[in-house]
């Protein structure tokens, strides 16, 4: 298998690997967080279920123990004002007596009221049996008090005042105070049981959040694996990547380091065939399709000696003058401009220097500026621009290169930095090595870029470099004015 085919199936045959380990370490992920849920939500059911009974008890003391005490009091408040009245009624005498008469009637009016809302409540079994007895000693204490009515201002009254009434009274009173009792020894049983049932579930309660807790430790143990896992995956994957990335360098800086001489005997055989000879106009269109042929795989080798050379390791002193640099390239490429009449604008550069080598500067800023020119020819709007800016963002230095092109596609703005992607609209010739060079010199420096682009609207690609250490010329202050005053003219 040729050396590329290795490279790229070794790589293809390694993703689906760490793909698959990825998707299978997910699985306890997955796992635990179920179990967690599943811990919760059932903690959180059985504890409502649980305090199910303690609000139904609560309901049961609002709705009839409560109620039903009330109109029990009322009922014996109504009885003890009843017997004040009968008595007051025996004692009074002539006229006086219409006013307590009328005032009798009322509490036994009361009495009825109050009691036959107390029946309309329910009831336990226990008050079931003392409610006819109840009702069978209020109806003897009517009929006594008619009797006592009936007998006032003679001599039998305070006889049956005290054999009949009294006695009437006492036990109706009696009977009213046993229902009162019931009620209030259910409403304490139902405070007890609720008391009881909070401890219970309070209890469970803990118990199971004590599990769900340790099922949610459980789970973050496997989350803490799988992160590890993931690591191990990711560190491999790195390495797979940085040997791919370091074998395809070498391919690319082999193959144009050994196409080279063989390219260059051809040219020179092809110079001196045209010199020897005498050549046919037939034959002129021929020889002039092989130099053009040959020109194209020259620039072909260069751009992979050069994307090759980009991946060195960056000297820790590097420094350039930004300025100095970008002003050679834009007097390079300016013929280039003018042949397609494009205009490029350089805002004054502020006095920098970059932790980067002169040379890499120098392709970055080919690079970006010929990648502009090439695409502008493919825009329709006019005149054509290329605007270059420099400014300082902290302690980076800001470069853009702005054009009025036709723009990127919509996606295509990572791609394009990858080696080998060229994008399917355009017609310009070339092999997508450009911008990857560009990448490749930029992260080596530990600087950063992108593009900002909209369709048929131009792009704007950036990149960003780390300011070098400030040095002052033998000058001082007078010597660095005059260093901006010379990168000013040569920008000019």
């Amino acid at each position: 298998m040729p050396f590329a085919g290795r490279i790229f199936g070794a790589r293809a045959a390694a993703s689906p690997d760490i793909a698959e380990m990825a998707l299978r370490t997910s699985y306890p992920v997955a796992l635990g967080m179920i179990m967690v849920v599943l811990s919760f939500a059932t903690t959180l059911g059985y504890s409502h279920f649980l305090l199910q009974p303690i609000d139904e008890r609560a309901l049961s003391i609002v709705e009839h123990e409560i109620p039903s005490l009330q109109h029990l009091a009322n009922v014996r408040v109504a009885l003890a004002r009843l017997g004040k009245d009968v008595r007051d009624f025996v004692v009074a005498e002539g006229p006086s007596r219409n006013p307590i008469g009328r005032g009798i009637d009322a509490k036994r009016a009361r009495i009825k009221s109050e009691f036959r809302l107390y029946r309309a409540l329910p009831t336990s079994s226990g008050e079931a049996r003392w409610i006819p007895v109840f009702e069978q000693h209020l109806a003897q204490l009517e009929g006594a008090a008619e009797r006592v009515i009936l007998a006032a201002g003679s001599g039998t009254a305070r006889q049956s005042l005290e054999e009949l009434f009294e006695p009437a009274l006492e036990r109706t009173d009696s009977a009213a105070g046993m229902l009162q009792r019931l009620n209030e020894a259910e409403a304490l049983s139902s405070a007890n049981r609720i008391l009881k049932t909070r401890h219970e579930a309070t209890a469970i309660a803990t118990l199971l959040g004590a599990a769900s807790l340790g099922i949610a430790f459980v789970a973050m143990l496997l989350v803490m694996r799988v992160l590890r896992a993931r690591a191990r995956i990711t560190r491999k994957y790195l390495r797979l990547l940085g040997d791919r990335n370091a074998e395809l360098e070498a391919f690319a800086g082999r193959v144009a380091h050994d196409l080279k001489d063989p390219l260059g005997a051809v040219a020179l055989q092809l110079v001196v065939a045209r010199r020897r000879q005498q050549l046919k106009p037939e034959q002129a269109p021929h020889f002039d399709a092989i130099d053009r042929q040959l020109e194209r795989m020259n620039q072909m080798i260069d751009a992979l000696l050069e994307f090759a050379r980009a991946g060195a390791a960056s000297a820790a002193e590097a420094r350039a003058d930004l300025a100095e640099v970008l002003s050679t390239v834009v007097a390079s490429v300016r013929p280039r401009l003018d042949a397609i009449q494009a205009e490029l604008t350089v805002a004054p550069v502020p006095p920098l220097e970059v932790c980067c080598a002169p040379g890499a500067l120098s392709s970055v800023l080919s690079n970006l500026l010929g990648n502009a020119a090439k695409f502008l020819v493919e825009g329709s709007e006019l005149p054509r621009r290329i605007a270059v800016r420099v400014n300082e963002k902290g302690n980076l230095a800001h470069v853009e290169i702005e054009d009025n092109g036709p723009g990127i596609p919509v996606g295509a703005e990572e791609r394009i930095f990858e080696p080998f992607q060229r994008l399917r609209e355009t017609r310009q010739p070339g092999f997508g090595i450009g911008l990857a060079t560009v990448k490749k010199i930029v992260e080596t420096y530990h600087g950063r870029l992108g593009v900002r682009s909209r369709s048929r609207k131009g792009s704007v690609f950036w990149f960003e470099l780390p300011k070098a250490a400030l040095r002052r010329d033998e000058h001082g202050e007078h010597g660095e004015q005059v260093a901006r005053d010379r990168r000013d003219a040569r920008l000019s």
